[in-house]
């Protein structure tokens, strides 16, 4: 199911909310329904924070968390595509309400707790992974404390470009495969970082349901794939497509969340049609 979220906390010149309309417009809806037995939730309904009363991150977080946990009870796999990280909040609670916890493979840069703004614009200042966790200031609503946590440490997986080194090292595939099993709730997935066979012990067993997040806005150099290069310097567009391919392999996947690109900063809509082509081959291997 795709949901697209045209959520920006930030109201006026600075909102850049119509990204997930781009994706649509430009074909995304249509390519994945020729191929997939698609069901379309339309794009979210949420208030705009320079205008609605009340906190719009908690709106917008309950509207998503009804769509996402509508689709796992309907056995699909909710595709969910937004400007905004907060939309991992809502994805993660929504597959909690179906599944019981499940766990994370967050790929990605992690920036580091921040102050959760409780006023109207109710802006999650890059602290989503931190609330998922359940580390909140106090300054977080009530409404949205009552939520967390979200995720469990030990069943938190994150990659990002400050691993880049690591991850050349072992190999992409290999190391996708061991942060989705830890995310899936693998016992001990040490070992299948080092070794084949154990890679495809790890593809073979079914630990538990896990939620992928993919931060392509964060990721892409410059907001472009002209240099087909992420912001460390370190992925390929092809090596992301192979490692969430990798990851994929590993069982339980019950939900994509993706950070795609500030349009603003893709005039020629360069990075939003290779988002369409990276989401329409991944698409096949969600289950």
């Amino acid at each position: 199911m795709t949901i697209g979220v045209p959520f920006d906390p930030r109201a006026g010149e600075a909102a850049v909310d119509d990204a997930s309309l781009e994706l649509r417009k430009l074909g995304l809806v249509d390519r994945l329904a020729m191929s997939h037995d698609l069901k379309d939730w339309g794009e979210l309904v949420v208030p705009d924070p320079g205008l609605a009363d009340g906190n719009s991150l908690l709106v917008m977080t309950a509207r998503l968390r009804d769509a996402v946990s509508f689709a796992c009870a309907e056995d699909y796999v909710p595709i969910v595509y937004a400007t905004d990280r907060a939309v991992l909040l809502g994805g993660l609670a929504g597959a909690r309400d179906v599944f019981g916890h499940v766990g994370l493979l967050f790929v990605g840069e992690q920036q580091g707790a921040g102050d959760v703004d409780g006023s109207s614009d109710g802006h999650a200042a890059g602290a989503e992974l931190e609330l998922a966790l359940g580390v909140a200031s106090e300054t977080a609503p009530q409404p949205l404390r009552e939520l967390l946590p979200l995720v469990r440490p030990k069943r938190l997986a994150i990659l990002g470009p400050s691993r880049g080194g690591e991850l050349s090292e072992r190999g992409f595939a290999v190391a996708a495969a061991a942060a989705a099993a830890v995310a899936a709730g693998a016992p001990s997935a040490a070992d299948s970082a080092t070794a084949r066979p154990a890679e495809r012990r790890v593809y073979s067993r079914d630990f538990g349901r896990w939620w992928l997040h993919l931060d392509l806005g964060v990721l892409v150099s410059g907001g472009t794939s002209v240099s087909g290069v992420l912001a460390g310097g370190e992925l390929s567009w092809t090596e992301l497509a192979g490692l969430a391919g990798s990851a994929l392999k590993v069982r339980g996947c019950c939900g994509l969340s993706l950070v795609v690109c500030d349009p603003q900063l893709d005039s020629e809509r360069t990075t939003a049609r290779a988002t369409v082509e990276f989401v329409d081959r991944l698409a096949t291997q969600l289950r």
